[in-house]
């Protein structure tokens, strides 16, 4: 008997009539299985539409009227069949049913289709050595296991591995780990799901293909001041260095207004947040030579250095006296690193710099 790895668990009706869980589970190519809890009904009455390629059902028919003392029915169906059902529990009431309870669950008569999770490939953890990502099953029949393909150019593809199905936590198929990859090198990865049923192996449909590089996942970057401290400053000046195993930085045009400078400082026993409001006013690859931002995107490539200038948002001088304050930072929003809007963070206090994702973006 061919089973389902995860069963669907149908959707709450609303309304007068009091709803109820209907769960769905393909069986076969050919069948697919209903089952709900027990109510105290006269008789349950099946109905059952055909969904639209647009996702919604069209007009339900009844299929079956059944006793209220069964929890199940199976359903004959056709191969390759996407369908919405229904469940009504009615009770007799002299002459009259009245309906009592309702439910509605999706079930697809085909091999369930993988697809990416709904934070993918954002969430895929890469590294300059190896690219992990996971996937999903969807509505269908179980499969045996999911062919993975890739690409260096997002045409030609080849087989990559075949992973037989591992129930790693309810709806994950596959936590897949790509230790063959070049740093810096970007790869597309498309899925598809199989099922060998009598020795002929029926397929799912193949994902969108996804693109993933083989780098930091954080952006690193070393840094120098080169602005004493002092508590009125003109500008602010930085280098940072970007490491040879980083994406490349995209501080955008966009970016540029939107400079924070801010820690804690303690005064009195209690911590205050200070935040001077800053400008990205110029750049420069070499110290000698200085562009004014704003005009076009500013790229740091990887071993690349780059000097950075800030200016105050509100005009005049500002305060730069990080020491005496805890977490102190620069933070840059609405830059892109790996192709992804992230922030952009320096840190005065650890000679350091980081590139990460911003998570509210997404």
């Amino acid at each position: 008997m061919l089973v389902l790895l995860v069963s669907v668990k149908g959707t709450t009706v609303y309304g007068r009539t009091p709803w109820h869980d209907v769960d769905a589970v393909t069986q076969s190519r050919n069948s697919i299985k209903l089952s709900w809890k027990k109510k105290s009904v006269t008789q349950y009455r099946i109905y059952r539409a055909s969904v639209k390629t647009n996702g919604k059902p069209g007009k339900f028919k009844k299929i079956a009227t059944i006793s209220g003392k069964k929890k199940s029915y199976t359903d004959k169906v056709s191969y390759k069949k996407y369908y919405e059902y229904r469940v009504d529990g009615y009770k007799k009431k002299g002459k009259k049913y009245i309906k009592k309870c309702s439910g509605k669950v999706p079930a697809k008569s085909w091999v369930a289709d993988v697809v990416w999770g709904d934070y993918m490939p954002q969430e895929a953890k890469v590294t300059p050595k190896s690219i992990s990502f996971d996937a999903y099953y969807s509505l269908g029949l179980e499969p045996t296991g999911c062919e993975i393909y890739r690409s260096t150019d997002g045409k030609k593809y080849k087989k990559l591995n075949v992973v037989k199905r591992k129930k790693i936590s309810p709806g994950i198929i596959i936590e897949y780990v790509d230790k063959k990859v070049n740093k810096g090198q970007s790869y597309y990865y498309k899925l598809r799901s199989y099922r060998i049923l009598k020795g002929k192996k029926y397929y799912g449909k193949y994902t969108s293909p996804l693109r993933m590089t083989a780098v930091n996942e954080v952006g690193q970057y070393k840094l120098r001041v080169l602005t004493p401290e002092s508590p009125a400053v003109s500008e602010l000046t930085v280098c940072v260095t970007s490491d040879e195993d980083n994406a490349d930085l995209n501080i955008t045009v966009k970016s540029v207004n939107r400079a924070v400078l801010g820690g804690f400082e303690e005064k009195d026993g209690s911590l205050f947040y200070l935040k001077e409001d800053l400008i990205l006013s110029k750049y420069s690859y070499d110290n000698k030579t200085w562009h004014q931002a704003g005009r076009e995107d500013i790229v740091v490539k990887p071993k690349q250095s780059i000097y950075l200038q800030f200016v105050s948002k509100k005009g005049g001088d500002f305060a730069y006296q990080v020491s005496d304050k805890q977490s102190a930072e620069l933070t840059l929003s609405d830059v892109e690193y790996n192709n992804f809007c992230s922030l952009f963070t320096i840190c005065p206090n650890e000679n350091m710099a980081q590139a990460y994702l911003d998570g509210e973006k997404y």
